[in-house]
Parts: C-alpha cells; structure tokens; sequence
C-alpha cells in the first residue's frame, strides 16, 4: 500500500480489501491473484473533468469528482457495473501456491521486498500488478466480442489504439477490436501523458505516428 502510495496522488481515499483464497490450480500451473473495482460508474452528466457516458473504475471517478461515490450512491444518475462492498477495489490472492497440485514445482509465496529466492513467487510484485488493474489499467470492452460493456467506452479503452485500423478503439467495430486485442505488434497505447513522454524514455517498443 505505501509502495502505491507513493506512486499515486487522489484526492479521496482509496481502499482495497485483499483475501488470501484458494484459486484456479494444476500442478503446472495457477492463478497467482485477481484483482478489479468493485465498481465502474458511468453519467450522462459527469463531474468536470470526466467524460459523459463513459465507464471509470470507482476509484478514478472519486478523485476525479473529488467525492466518495460509494457513499453518495444516489447521487450518480448514470449506472453501475459491479457489486459495491464499500471498498474501490477487491483482491484475491492464492494461498495454496507451492502446495500439492498447485504450482508444486514452485516453493511458493515470497513476502520480502527484494528479489524472491530460486523458486519462489514475489508476492509484492503480483500484488502491486493485480492492484493497478484494480485503479483503472483494465478495458471493460468484451475480449472475445470486441462489444462496449453496456455500448458505452470505458476511459481505458478510449486510449487503445489500433495499427491496422489507424483509429482509436472508440471509433472502431466490434470485430476490429476483437483483432486488435489479439494482434500482436498492432495494439497501441495512445494515451497523450504517456506519448509526450515515450520518446525520450523508450529505446523499443514506441511506435512513432506523427515524428
């Protein structure tokens, strides 16, 4: 938490509930963790700085508005996507890793701070992965349909971007994002902080549309 902290700025307070549970495992193989908002919220009438029907994860929205919504529920007039619980984001994380017929080659959970050992699992880092998927790094666009959740954008989504197409995903078909999603080399990040920044940090992996 001090680690996202540090890293992020918002104007309410942000709250996760994290469970250590049994998920999906083979012998060769498991989920490490899952992690999302507890709710997207999206209004025909946002708050300045929002964009009208278009689905934020809850987190993003509060600070944004500068306002719990979670406890101002009837305040938003636009809809939900999740089960509310109080908290921005939900996590689980698997505690049967290492054990027979989970992962069992593995030595399991390490909870240090610095590089696990041989054969162990740095817990931090899945944590600190599956936690940003729960602040908003997440599309709500279907994977296998390539359809608008609710035929709204969501605001990840709105910075996707498509090589083939040369068009953001909001202008795109169904069928096309399901193609750029899978495409390889053609999926892009268009998002304008990260693109006024790429070129004088990435040596590779920037894909240079206007010079």
């Amino acid at each position: 938490a001090e680690i996202l902290a540090d890293s992020v700025s918002s104007s309410q307070v942000i709250i996760m509930d994290a469970t250590l549970t049994g998920l999906a495992c083979s012998a060769g193989s498991a989920t490490l963790g899952s992690a999302g908002a507890t709710v997207s919220l999206h209004n025909p009438s946002a708050p300045a700085g929002l964009i009208n029907n278009t689905w934020y994860p809850v987190g993003l929205y509060n600070d944004i508005s500068n306002s719990d919504q979670l406890s101002a529920a009837d305040d938003i007039s636009g809809g939900y996507s999740g089960n509310g619980t109080g908290s921005d984001i939900n996590s689980r994380f698997n505690s049967n890793i290492g054990q027979a017929g989970c992962l069992q080659s593995s030595n399991g959970w390490y909870y240090g701070f610095d590089a696990p050992p041989s054969n162990y699992i740095g817990f931090t880092t899945v944590l600190l992965h599956e936690a940003t998927h729960g602040l908003g790094f997440a599309s709500l666009t279907s994977a296998s349909t390539g359809a608008k959740n609710g035929g709204l954008d969501d605001i990840f989504s709105n910075n996707l971007y498509s090589l083939a197409a040369g068009a953001s995903w909001p202008a795109l078909s169904d069928g096309q994002r399901a193609a750029s999603a899978i495409s390889g080399t053609g999926l892009l990040w268009n998002g304008s902080n990260v693109n006024n920044q790429a070129i004088g940090i990435l040596s590779a992996g920037f894909h240079d549309a206007d010079s």
